[in-house]
C-alpha cells in the first residue's frame, strides 16, 4: 500500500497498510504492516529482515511498487502523455527504479526464503501497457520488462516449487 496512516495519504486511494495487515490476520494469516521506501535497497532488506524476525515463512509476495502514480494522476502537469523525446531521462528512471528494479530487489529476498521452504508465490502487478502503446514509452517498456521478469524468475524458481506470475488487474 501507499498509505501508512489515512491522515498522511499522498494519493487519493482507500485503505492503509495497517488496515490491510488487519484483514490478512482476520483471514487467518499474519499481517505485518511495515513502511518501506522501495527506492532504498537497504530499507527493502531491513523490511524483509523484520518480516523474517516475526515469522519463519513467506508464502506470497506481491510486487506492486511504482513511482509513476503521481505523474500519471497529474499528467497535464507532469507530461505523462508527452512524447518521449520531450521528456528528461529521469522520466525513464522513475519507471524502472521503483517499478521493475524494486520488483527484482524484493524478489531476491522473498525468493531466498521461498527456496528454503520449497514453496511460495511471487506476483508482479503489471499493466495492459505491456500489450501495446499506452500513453507513454517508458511506462510501456517498464511493463514489458515486468512481464519478462516474471517469466524468467518463474523459469529459475520452478524446480523449487515457487511460482511466479505477472497479473494485469486493470487499474491499480
Amino acid at each position: 500500500g501507499r498509505t501508512e496512516h489515512e491522515a498522511t495519504a499522498t494519493a487519493p486511494l482507500t485503505g492503509t497498510t495497517h488496515e490491510t495487515a488487519a484483514l490478512v490476520t482476520q483471514a487467518g494469516g499474519k499481517g505485518i504492516a511495515l513502511r518501506c521506501d522501495h527506492s532504498d535497497d537497504a530499507e527493502v532488506q531491513r523490511t524483509f529482515e523484520k518480516i523474517f524476525s516475526e515469522t519463519d515463512r513467506l508464502d506470497i509476495l506481491v510486487n506492486n511498487a511504482w513511482s509513476g502514480y503521481q505523474a500519471k494522476q497529474n499528467s497535464k502537469k507532469s507530461g505523462f502523455h508527452t512524447a518521449f523525446w520531450k521528456l528528461p531521462p529521469s522520466h525513464w528512471d522513475s519507471m524502472f527504479h521503483v517499478g521493475v528494479r524494486s520488483h527484482y530487489v524484493a524478489s531476491i529476498y522473498g525468493a531466498a526464503k521461498m527456496v528454503e521452504q520449497q514453496s511460495g508465490l511471487i506476483v508482479h502487478i503489471t499493466a495492459g501497457a505491456a500489450q501495446g502503446y499506452a500513453s507513454n514509452t517508458a511506462y510501456g517498456v517498464s511493463k514489458v520488462a515486468t512481464n519478462r521478469l516474471a517469466a524468467d524468475m518463474a523459469h529459475e524458481l520452478q524446480k523449487f516449487n515457487v511460482t511466479v506470475v505477472g497479473i494485469c488487474p486493470d487499474f491499480v
